[in-house]
């Protein structure tokens, strides 16, 4: 975890500018950074303590930053928090939870993250609304449903339209049914090396995840299979990446 989002340099900002101006522009996108700190399996519970602590203070302080928390495959810890522009990147997030907390007890609680892992990164992603399926409202939070199975399909960047369609179509499809299985898509941004589309579900346990699949596929019929084998034309391959929300671990202010 860190107190700070990375500054990118002038180029980088250049090549981000038009997916920051279509999260802040259009209603049907919005990015988010992940913050992804991948923990000694040995040092969960270490990590953890500190993790809670910096709940704690924030709300101790009312810290303006908010976050959801998920653990994912295990020992990955992701942050997502939502960026809504250019300027963000270059912020100190936790600013005003230093000025409050002071610089020296800030300083040592984010000290603390460092000895659970070797590395951690950023990336941005931008949820694309437009090709999700949520009737009820997007969100990325769905109450009593902590469980997340995320499937990212990566394409090359000459299949982009091709892959976009694709998603389009199947929403057109989960609509028609009239499916229960909701879903979001979202776009890979800055910090991702390939390109992929990730699909995140949610649920409230692996079972019944797999369960609202298997009914859902039935539903959908030999319909799915027809959008699914154009997938399979510009298909590179698939990750699963599956978890939990960890609400103890989050921070959300609104």
């Amino acid at each position: 975890m860190k107190n700070s989002k990375n500054t990118m340099v002038f180029a980088l900002l250049i090549l981000l500018m038009p997916l920051i101006t279509f999260a802040q522009e259009e209603s049907t996108r919005q990015a988010y950074v992940f913050h992804s700190d991948p923990v000694f399996p040995s040092k969960l519970t270490e990590y953890e303590t500190v993790a809670k602590n910096l709940v704690a203070e924030c709300l101790k302080h009312k810290t303006k930053a908010g976050w959801a928390t998920f653990l994912m495959n295990g020992s990955n810890y992701v942050y997502v928090s939502p960026l809504n522009n250019m300027a963000e990147l270059d912020e100190n997030v936790f600013a005003d939870l230093q000025e409050k907390m002071g610089d020296e007890a800030f300083s040592d609680l984010f000290k603390k993250f460092n000895n659970y892992y070797n590395s951690h990164s950023d990336y941005i992603m931008v949820l694309r609304k437009d090709l999700s399926f949520m009737p009820s409202g997007i969100t990325i939070t769905p109450e009593n449903l902590n469980y997340r199975n995320n499937t990212l399909y990566y394409f090359a960047p000459k299949d982009y339209d091709k892959a976009i369609q694709v998603a389009k179509d199947f929403k057109k499809l989960y609509e028609s049914k009239g499916s229960k299985q909701y879903y979001r898509v979202y776009l890979n941004g800055f910090g991702t090396n390939e390109t992929y589309l990730m699909v995140a579900e949610a649920s409230k346990s692996a079972a019944d995840f797999h369960k609202a699949e298997a009914d859902n596929l039935t539903l959908l019929g030999d319909d799915a299979y027809k959008i699914y084998s154009r997938l399979l034309d510009i298909l590179l391959k698939t990750e699963t990446i599956t978890g939990y929300m960890r609400p103890d671990l989050s921070y959300l202010p609104n």
